[in-house]
């Protein structure tokens, strides 16, 4: 962000640039979206980025990952999907 001297700070970041959020939570689906687990993460990360000039690409939450050493082909299939159209 650029300092504009008591003004609302201007985005530095084109809007070409994008990005995409990868969140993980314990809690297994749907309590983990039904109770919000990872939703003021998300909030709080897509509010930096826009301020900040980039475009949301893709938001991914992995959940049910307690004990996991993997991620599943699922996830893994959405993330090329994103990643594809990039």
């Amino acid at each position: 962000m650029e300092d504009t001297k008591g003004k609302f700070p201007k985005p530095l970041c084109s809007k070409n640039q994008g990005y995409v959020l990868i969140t993980a939570c314990n809690t297994p689906f749907p309590f983990s979206f039904l109770c919000k687990q990872s939703q003021g993460t998300i909030n709080a990360m897509n509010e930096f980025f826009k301020t900040s000039g980039m475009k949301k690409k893709g938001v991914i939450t992995i959940t049910n990952t307690f004990g996991k050493k993997c991620v599943s082909k699922a996830v893994l299939n959405k993330i090329k999907k994103i990643s594809n159209s990039l």
